[in-house]
């Protein structure tokens, strides 16, 4: 994972939890992921840092790759930014790294829609399904190329 994040202009930080705290209190992170505050990335600065809890225990790489999907996938920093609309690229970097279970896992409970319809809920060919038609809408914002290869529009 680090290095497409570098591949793409972006770093990847693992730090320890009193040097992820320094980060926020610093401003050298920006915003914290919602679902897991043992991430935060720095929108501007193409940064994910995010700290291990415990030993051999770093956050999950779907959640990872929703955070670098704000900031290579996203034209509008987190906080207003249309996560459906890259969705298909997550998937074609899940896929590309070999982490397409792992990033499914993580997506269980991602909402799909204004109703509140979470992506596990689906079934497996509603979600094949969906996946189509965001790998569609990937590739006509540029997210992705035809050959589902994830680009960076920042």
């Amino acid at each position: 994972m680090k290095e497409f994040v570098e591949s793409l202009g972006g770093q990847l930080i693992e730090l320890d939890s009193l040097k992820f705290n320094e980060f926020i209190e610093d401003g050298i992170i920006d915003s914290l992921a919602p679902f897991n505050s043992a991430i935060g990335i720095h929108y501007d600065g193409k940064r994910i840092s995010y700290h291990v809890e415990s030993k051999n225990k770093s956050p999950k790489i779907g959640d990872l790759i929703h955070e670098a999907g704000h900031i290579f996938a996203s034209l509008k920093p987190p906080s207003v930014a249309d996560e459906v609309s890259f969705f298909g690229w997550e998937y074609a970097v899940a896929k590309k790294l070999g982490f397409l279970g792992a990033w499914k896992a993580a997506s269980k409970t991602y909402m799909i829609d204004g109703d509140g319809t979470e992506f596990g809920s689906l079934s497996a060919i509603e979600q094949e399904t969906f996946l189509q038609e965001r790998l569609k809408e990937a590739i006509s914002l540029g997210l992705i190329s035809q050959t589902h290869e994830p680009l960076s529009v920042r």
